[in-house]
């Protein structure tokens, strides 16, 4: 039955090997209504440029023509999400989306058995919050000079959550202005001169990606090396001649696959495959069907979750709307790895 719950509960997850992120799980029917919401701020978004789906391709872009040239300022913000005060969201936003949000929010998170009243707007793990981010700091940047356009060649600037990029000519007036509002921008992640520019998890310095690989996971298992060797290959990006690419990066390379099996290690193919495969300048050859081409791959095994596990009632709703008689397969749940086909159009 339907439980009424205050507001949401804290939690945190991994961030890096020295930090945990803050999170909180939103009420379930809460997170029902506020991805949809989410969803259409996203579109409109959208409709002056801001791609909040493939959007990160497009600031590594200007990132990487930034630090070539000096033509674009790249700024990162501190606790963005929970610096976004619940007055700032009332002041910026028309009434009638101030009071829409307001209803979907929660008003207090659960820590520690506690029940703590929150005077920022939403968290991590709100459906909205990530557009609306993106909404706020656009119109900081809007107002401070900085241009949005469907068209690239009719836009000057860039909000993805908080990675911003705007002209070096109004860098310091955003800056004012997003301290003006509350936020506090990153001095270490934020460039608005010099040869080096960072957005969206790209690294340029006079134009050459230089992001190393980080290892998250010691690797152990197959899909792991072969992550690892793709991680390492994606260090050298499109720099020919590189010192790195000729010594260390290819001996390193090397050495992930000799902890390969070899039937594994022949699974060659292109990057768009991800790491199901070992990204090499030589492929397998992949086959076609009906127009279709599959190649060989290795891929995770994911199990069903048996519906013995729901009401009927439950079971009934799902099979009407074409949930698999299997039963549903849930999120990161990895029975194995195996050796198999799949379609790259």
């Amino acid at each position: 039955h339907p439980q009424v719950t205050r507001g949401n509960r804290f939690t945190t997850v991994p961030k890096d090997v020295n930090k945990r992120r803050g999170i909180c799980v939103e009420p379930s029917v809460n997170i029902a209504l506020q991805l949809p919401v989410g969803a259409y701020m996203k579109d409109r978004l959208a409709r002056i440029g801001l791609d909040l789906l493939h959007g990160q391709d497009h600031h590594r872009d200007l990132a990487c023509a930034g630090s070539q040239f000096g033509s674009y300022a790249t700024i990162d913000l501190s606790n963005a999400s929970d610096t976004v005060a619940h007055s700032v969201v009332k002041l910026l936003l028309p009434s009638a989306w101030y009071e829409l949000l307001s209803t979907l929010r929660s008003t207090h998170t659960r820590i520690n058995g506690k029940w703590v009243k929150l005077e920022k707007f939403s968290s991590m793990g709100n459906g909205f919050t990530f557009e609306l981010e993106t909404l706020i700091f656009a119109s900081i940047v809007h107002a401070s000079g900085g241009t949005f356009h469907k068209s690239k060649e009719n836009r000057d600037s860039l909000v993805y959550g908080d990675d911003i990029i705007v002209p070096v000519e109004i860098s310091d007036t955003v800056i004012s202005a997003l301290r003006w509002f509350g936020f506090t921008p990153n001095p270490r992640k934020t460039f608005t001169s010099g040869d080096f520019r960072e957005s969206c998890g790209g690294d340029f310095f006079k134009g050459i990606n230089v992001r190393p690989y980080y290892i998250k996971n010691e690797p152990r298992e197959p899909q792991d090396w072969i992550k690892l060797a793709n991680g390492i290959r994606a260090m050298v990006g499109d720099n020919p001649g590189s010192v790195l690419r000729l010594y260390r990066l290819r001996r390193a390379w090397y050495k992930c696959l000799d902890n390969i099996p070899t039937h594994i290690r022949r699974l060659r193919g292109p990057s768009e495959l991800g790491d199901l495969v070992i990204h090499d300048d030589v492929w397998q050859t992949p086959r076609n069907r009906g127009g279709v081409w599959y190649w060989r791959v290795y891929r995770p095994i994911s199990r069903p979750l048996p519906w013995h596990h729901w009401w009927p009632d439950v079971q009934l709703a799902a099979a009407l709307y074409g949930v698999p008689s299997e039963g549903p397969i849930p999120r990161d749940n990895v029975a194995g790895y195996k050796v198999g086909w799949v379609a790259l159009s």
